[in-house]
């Protein structure tokens, strides 16, 4: 509850009753500090339980170099324990400035930060980490909440800015809220909601990369009636239209609940978590409701980010395939997207399920999650489109002496288009060459997903001897 001041306003409320809506009631113990007093401090650190699970936690403000390195603890004790670590940052860090530090407190306090920092990195991908930002945070404080794996933003005031506020100034700058909104994995209105989708996430994960995730009851047999229900437009023989993902998504998880990720990024591409018979899966999806679904440099950097960290932490990815294509993007970002996603998917050792809902040409059907990369099952639906180019692409490209000499060039284009699509409809060509297992009807898809999610649990990967891969970045 927050306190009452001496005139009736209503105070701040501390770090500590900051993270108590995070917490299952009466579960918090602090840690770190001295005589009780974190209720005074900007900044308390502790752990307690999120429907029953332990989690180390703190929220801080304006950490001094001591509160930092006491944070910095935490998060070597989490790693210890195996346990993940939820940071909340009120967003009044700051660089200090001149004339309320010396030099040398202000040198203390970066290098506190640095050795935060550091201590995340070699824990990054050992423990879930999870930042929650509820105001403006500037200078080096802004990287932590970024090294985290997942960032939620709690309010209207929630940013990040990397130089400090005399550097805005002179530039001009100010928090750009589209920017944030697209970096971060979560905005919530307030921080109370931000707390509660936190809470949801963290059922959703394992404590450590040694566990898997907590596994529920599903709750039906998983027969995916709903997937009945789904919009004629795709399911037609000639799908392809636009249409909303999130409904097949939604169609195939158990009871439809899906904590999206990142949605505010690359809206074309769809990413998040849910349950399938009871197990956490990861879900990537093309989203033909923008830009048609193709695919471009953002939204490739969307998925590999999402996809390391379901690798990371034992969690399967089921990718949902209906993309004309990559956009036709000028530059190195262009490519080394596109390089980066074939590289999550080729390096991932979790089980990786790949349905191919509408169209997959080219590039695209490459390095979404196909065989060729990795994927321990590929199916597809009867209305699946799959080939090396989109089907007028391969006409012009095929048959462009036959077209130039042609009397009626367009009614041979379209035949042959015609020819050409029913070649890439044809998916036996495709079981042929060992790149398909299944055809499955769209009603049929959850079941067959948990029943490849069942055989593949005991999957194990061997990766070659190395020190790590070197993905584009």
């Amino acid at each position: 509850m927050s306190q009452t001041g001496p005139h009736g306003q209503t105070a701040p409320r501390s770090a500590r009753e900051r993270l108590l809506p995070l917490l299952d009631a009466d579960s918090f113990i602090e840690t770190g500090g001295a005589g009780g007093a974190g209720g005074a401090r900007s900044t308390c650190t502790g752990h307690g339980t999120i429907e029953g699970r332990i989690v180390c936690v703190y929220a801080t403000g304006s950490p001094t170099a001591a509160d930092t390195d006491r944070i910095t603890r935490l998060v070597e004790l989490a790693a210890r324990t195996g346990c993940p670590v939820i940071g909340m940052d009120t967003g009044a860090s700051r660089e200090p400035r001149g004339e309320t530090d010396a030099p040398s407190d202000g040198v203390a306090r970066v290098a506190a930060v640095g050795r935060l920092h550091r201590a995340m990195t070699m824990v990054s991908g050992v423990i879930p980490q999870v930042a929650l930002l509820t105001g403006p945070t500037v200078g080096a404080s802004a990287v932590t909440p970024v090294l985290a794996d997942f960032l939620v933003l709690g309010g209207p005031s929630a940013g990040l800015q990397l130089p400090s506020t005399d550097a805005i100034e002179t530039a001009g700058s100010s928090f750009d809220d589209r920017v944030h909104a697209e970096g971060a994995h979560h905005v919530a209105d307030n921080e109370e909601s931000a707390c509660a989708w936190v809470r949801t996430l963290i059922g959703l994960l394992p404590s450590n990369n040694l566990t898997d995730p907590p596994t529920v009851e599903p709750g039906d047999d998983g027969a995916g009636e709903d997937l009945e229900q789904l919009p004629e437009q795709l399911i037609a023989e000639d799908a392809h239209g636009p249409y909303d993902v999130q409904q097949v998504i939604a169609a195939v998880l158990d009871g439809g609940d899906f904590c999206e990720v990142h949605p505010h990024r690359a809206p074309n591409l769809v990413c998040g978590l849910g349950r399938l018979g009871g197990r956490t899966v990861g879900m990537v999806a093309n989203q033909r409701d923008h830009l048609g679904g193709v695919i471009d440099h953002r939204a490739a950097t969307k998925a590999t980010r999402f996809i390391r960290t379901c690798d990371a932490f034992n969690i399967p990815v089921i990718t949902l395939l209906d993309s004309p294509g990559f956009l036709a993007e000028q530059g190195y970002e262009a490519v080394r997207g596109a390089a980066a996603l074939v590289h999550a998917y080729a390096e991932a050792s979790i089980p990786l399920l790949t349905v191919i809902i509408g169209t997959a040409y080219g590039a695209t059907y490459e390095a979404m999650g196909s065989a060729a990369v990795g994927a321990d099952l590929v199916l597809a639906w009867p209305t699946a489109s799959v080939g090396a180019a989109p089907p007028q692409e391969t006409v012009n490209h095929r048959h462009h002496q036959e077209l130039a000499s042609a009397d009626d060039r367009e009614s041979l284009r379209a035949q042959l288009i015609t020819t050409v699509r029913r070649e890439q409809t044809d998916l036996r060509r495709l079981g042929d060459l060992g790149l398909l297992d299944a055809v499955v009807s769209p009603h049929r898809t959850r079941r067959e997903l948990i029943r490849s999610l069942r055989l593949l649990q005991s999957k194990r990967g061997h990766q070659p001897p190395r020190k790590h891969g070197n993905i584009p970045l």
